[in-house]
C-alpha cells in the first residue's frame, strides 16, 4: 500500500488538470514534471543500490537500467518542451512497469516488485498521459 504513495501526487495532478484554472493548471504541470524527475532519480539510485547486493555482483542489466532511469530523469528535468518532458516521463514510467518484473524474475530486485510495479507504474503512466492530453487539447 505504501508503495503507491509516491504516485499519488501524479494521479491527483492527472485528474486535477482537467478541472483547474489557468494558474493551478500550470502549477500542476510543472510540479508533475519535477516530481517525475525526482522519482526517476530516486529509482535509478534504488536500482544501483540493489545491484550491490546481487549475488555475483552488479549485472549489466542493472547498470543499464540505472543509467536509463537517470537519463530519463535528466531529460524530463531539463527539457524546454513540456509536452516532450511529459511524453518521456510516460515512456519512462511504462518502461519501469516492464523492466522491474523482469528484473525480479532474474533476482536483481526484490520479488514484490513483480506485483507492485506494473499497477504502480501503470497509474503513473496514465497520469502523465492525462496531463499530456490536457496540454494538447
Amino acid at each position: 500500500m505504501l508503495g503507491y504513495l509516491p504516485i499519488v501526487p501524479l494521479v491527483v495532478a492527472g485528474v486535477g488538470v482537467w478541472f483547474a484554472g489557468p494558474a493551478l493548471f500550470a502549477l500542476a504541470i510543472e510540479a508533475s514534471v519535477l516530481w517525475s524527475a525526482i522519482l526517476f532519480f530516486f529509482l535509478a539510485g534504488v536500482r544501483r543500490g540493489l545491484s550491490f547486493f546481487t549475488e555475483g555482483g552488479p549485472q549489466p542489466a542493472q547498470i543499464l537500467t540505472m543509467f536509463w532511469l537517470f537519463l530519463v530523469g535528466v531529460v524530463v528535468l531539463i527539457s524546454p518542451y513540456i509536452t516532450f518532458a511529459l511524453a518521456v516521463a510516460a515512456l519512462g514510467f511504462a518502461s519501469i512497469g516492464v523492466l522491474d518484473p523482469a528484473a525480479a524474475r532474474r533476482r536483481e530486485v526484490p520479488d514484490f516488485f513483480r506485483a507492485l510495479r506494473p499497477p504502480q507504474m501503470g497509474l503513473a503512466t496514465l497520469a502523465m498521459i492525462s496531463i499530456l492530453l490536457s496540454v494538447w487539447l
